[in-house]
């Protein structure tokens, strides 16, 4: 999904109502040159509604890696994987999953 500035603010502040206690860590933080590619891993529990799915009060896991390249200060360019597939697990969207 390719979001402009606008969208991911929303797509972001969305996530932040749902899963209001995010926890989020970064290990390793690698740079070279202009580009610093981050493996992330992101805690918290489901207090509010997302895709569709009520709260559920689970505790939940995501993780993910991401690539961005800076110039003049800003990220120009951005290349991510997040495990979604895991978080749709843990919502409950997954028939024997969560």
């Amino acid at each position: 999904m390719e979001l402009d500035r606008d969208g991911y603010i929303g797509f972001m502040a969305g996530l932040g109502e749902a899963f209001p206690d995010m926890a989020m860590r970064f290990d390793p933080v690698i740079a070279d040159g202009n580009r610093v590619g981050v493996h992330w891993v992101n805690e918290f529990t489901h207090q509010g509604a997302y895709m569709g799915v009520e709260p559920t009060g689970r505790h939940m896991v995501l993780t993910g890696t991401f690539i961005r390249e800076v110039a003049d200060g800003r990220v120009v360019e951005e290349w991510d994987t997040t495990d979604i597939f895991a978080l749709a697990g843990q919502l409950g969207l997954i028939p024997g999953q969560g």
